[in-house]
């Protein structure tokens, strides 16, 4: 649950290194020790990138994958985040196929594993992966954000805010890691979807990492004084309520993803075929690199570029909100350090059957809902958390010192957080929504409007799933 700034350092040292000026095509092994399957939706497929591979679409689909090799020969090669962890690692016992698609919902999955065609009953050891998106409507829900509408060759302008409530995202959120359940779209759930990975998709001990989403905004509080002046107060067509909105949804998704993980690698070993899944906390590698903010800009804005005669000649309005080629690669360079430190000395052998069908407790002997109490009670109970009136003014200002009680309280509050390991799906997801929030004031000393917000968020969460006279301090 913890976010992993071992990643974020890793990634600006690899980026470094390896240049994307300097990435081409490569031929495979032709018997590759561990197979290696790109798998997901258009945050994986290469959607956003201006240089894909066409001629790797299937049948009757534009899938904007971004595999290195480009259908426009005279220009640099787009690559996909994993198409660049794959040529950074530079390791030959790779063999790597990008398959996501923009689109892609759960439902999608098992189809881009069988456009693989595997030789003989060979399985990928290990899987790349974003997914879930869409089954929330996400794109959807933007485009009614950004009040336009796409017909056949027209644009329409409709509504100047969003649609959807918080609420009613979340809750499609919550649905998505329900056990046997169903995603708001009608598909099976990232659990079901996940096991279904674990069990039949892939190798014996294999790994499956998952890429969570990155922050499309930076927080409205920090935007740049001319877009406040000349976009009346909106940044891509988004007004600033709206963003954070959609913010906290993103925020909510990747906490509900994380915590997934954690569930997933605490099921018995036969129940997951071994494979160990991994999370990748994408949005932190983005903080200051999202949109309207003033560093360098790793997605792209509302665009409506066509497609070009090949897709129809229609505004091509996919590529927004979307990563670019900078995006990508510091995405490619996180995850290129996580992969490198597999194991794969076991992949294949079989997995030893155990006795028990039920989760394995992280904290032995206590409940999710009695650790978390446990854990939090002494530093919620503690008057240092619980700041005088000129140091709240500080963190809401211009911040706190390091030193400073409030400061030092809410890090102790983070470390217990991050100790904990729920087993249930929605008490993981509200513990890393709270423990996510605390640290980023912990990492800055200020108390931005955002940060309440979801913190406030969390806590009531976390009351409703777990009541105890603590929540009321």
């Amino acid at each position: 649950m913890r976010r992993s700034l071992a990643i974020v350092v890793a990634s600006v040292a690899l980026i470094a290194a390896h240049p994307a000026s300097a990435a081409g095509p490569r031929t495979l092994p032709p018997q590759p020790e561990v197979y290696w399957l790109a798998l997901g939706d258009s945050y994986s497929s290469g959607e956003g990138l201006m240089h894909n591979d066409f001629a790797s679409n299937p049948p009757g689909k534009v899938c904007e994958r971004a595999t290195g090799n480009s259908t426009d020969t005279d220009e640099l090669p787009s690559r996909a985040y994993s198409r660049v962890a794959y040529d950074q690692l530079n390791d030959p016992r790779f063999g790597y196929r990008l398959l996501a698609c923009t689109g892609a919902v759960t439902q999608d999955i098992p189809g881009q594993y069988a456009e693989w065609a595997a030789p003989s009953d060979a399985r990928p050891g290990l899987i790349t992966i974003s997914i879930g998106g869409n089954n929330i409507d996400f794109s959807g829900i933007i485009k009614h954000c950004t009040g336009t509408n796409f017909g056949d060759g027209e644009v329409e302008v409709l509504r100047p805010r969003c649609a959807a409530t918080e609420e009613e995202l979340r809750t499609r959120v919550d649905n998505l890691v329900v056990p046997n359940g169903v995603a708001h779209d009608g598909g099976p759930t990232l659990y079901d979807l996940y096991v279904q990975m674990a069990t039949t998709m892939t190798g014996s001990n294999g790994h499956i990492v998952v890429a969570g989403y990155p922050r499309i905004f930076e927080d409205p509080d920090s935007w740049s004084g001319w877009r406040r002046r000349t976009e009346g107060g909106r940044c891509n067509r988004f007004h600033p309520d709206d963003a954070r909105m959609l913010n906290r949804v993103s925020d909510h998704l990747n906490t509900t993803i994380a915590g997934l993980v954690s569930t997933l690698n605490g099921l018995p070993a036969d129940q997951r075929n071994g494979v160990t899944f991994h999370y990748v906390d994408v949005a932190a590698l983005y903080s200051g690199h999202s949109l309207c903010g003033d560093g360098e800009g790793w997605l792209n804005g509302f665009a409506l570029g066509l497609r070009g005669e090949r897709e129809g000649m229609r505004p091509r309005y996919e590529r927004s909100f979307h990563p670019n080629q900078t995006g990508h690669d510091a995405t490619g360079a996180a995850f290129a350090p996580v992969i490198a430190g597999f194991d794969w000395s076991q992949l294949g052998a079989p997995v030893t059957t155990t006795t028990t069908t039920t989760s394995v407790p992280i904290t032995t002997g206590l409940s999710d809902c009695q650790a978390l109490v446990g854990a939090v009670t002494p530093i919620i109970s503690d008057p240092a958390i619980n700041p005088s009136i000129d140091e709240m003014m500080q963190a809401l200002g211009p911040g706190v010192p390091e030193d400073s009680p409030l400061r030092l309280a809410y890090g102790r509050l983070g470390e217990a957080l991050g100790s904990l390991a729920p087993q249930d799906p929605a008490i993981a997801a509200a513990v890393d929504a709270y423990e996510l929030s605390v640290n980023e004031f912990v990492a800055t000393g200020v108390m931005s409007e955002d940060i309440i917000a979801r913190m406030e968020d969390a806590f009531t969460q976390l009351g409703a799933l777990c009541p105890d006279p603590i929540w009321e301090v």
